[in-house]
């Protein structure tokens, strides 16, 4: 239990470090689309890394479900990296630039592919998350599950048609139907008592993306406010509660 509770103090210390450095970066630059755009990249190079190098140490031992989470996290960030890069393209060439919007995206080619790998890898991210439920190897009955699943993403869609009311902003649906059947998953995830940190985890993450849905929509600068640290700090929370169920399972061996 000691080594249980020292070991969330250490995760907490490197969160709050990663993120207050990345916020004084943050606010010495101009360049603070660009700096976000960095930072978040470099978080999903390391989420990668993690689950593609448990994959590869995993042996024919480890459950089955288990190494294709493995696999399919690994390849659902390190897809999204190809993204920021584009990202990070964008920004160097086009140094005027502070934050890129939604009209930036609309007119350039480059973007659209920027913003077409992400939202392949949002879809992507759902059959990673089925494959840990189903290592999981939940109990229960079929109506129990269903009724869990519904409640999750018919929450998450609520909250999200609310934001779209808000905003006049028709794109937070699709997010609100693809992470709300994430956000469904988690929940039937959650029926183990194993994974409520994790389900937490995830589900502020995803209420964070939401968040930044609604500051987009009343003209809020996304890049230069305190959602950028919370928004690290939380992803690299979620990265490292991964991490400690891969080394766990590596340890199982």
């Amino acid at each position: 239990m000691k080594k249980w509770i020292n070991g969330y103090w250490i995760t907490f210390l490197l969160v709050i470090i990663v993120s207050a450095v990345g916020y004084i970066v943050l606010l010495s630059t101009t360049r603070t689309g660009l700096v976000d755009m960095c930072i978040e990249g470099a978080l999903f190079l390391i989420a990668s890394i993690i689950a593609l190098r448990g994959f590869s140490k995993s042996k024919d031992t480890i459950e089955k479900n288990f190494r294709r989470f493995e696999l399919l996290y690994g390849l659902t960030y390190l897809i999204a990296v190809i993204s920021f890069i584009i990202g990070i393209y964008y920004y160097v060439n086009n140094p005027n630039i502070v934050e890129i919007s939604i009209s930036d995206v609309m007119g350039n080619n480059l973007l659209m592919v920027m913003s077409s790998i992400k939202s392949f890898t949002m879809v992507f991210l759902i059959f990673t998350w089925i494959s840990f439920y189903k290592y999981l190897d939940i109990k229960g009955t079929s109506r129990k599950k269903i009724i869990t699943f519904l409640g999750g993403f018919s929450l998450y869609l609520a909250f999200s048609i609310i934001i779209w009311g808000l905003t006049d902003d028709i794109s937070v649906l699709s997010l609100g139907v693809v992470l709300g059947s994430i956000i469904g998953i988690f929940a039937l995830i959650a029926l183990d008592k194993r994974t409520r940190c994790l389900a937490i985890i995830f589900t502020v993450y995803s209420c964070i993306h939401l968040s930044e849905f609604y500051l987009m929509g009343i003209g809020k600068n996304l890049t230069t406010g305190l959602n950028n640290p919370v928004y690290w700090a939380v992803t690299l929370l979620y990265i490292l509660e991964v991490k400690r169920w891969i080394d766990n399972e590596l340890n199982k061996e």
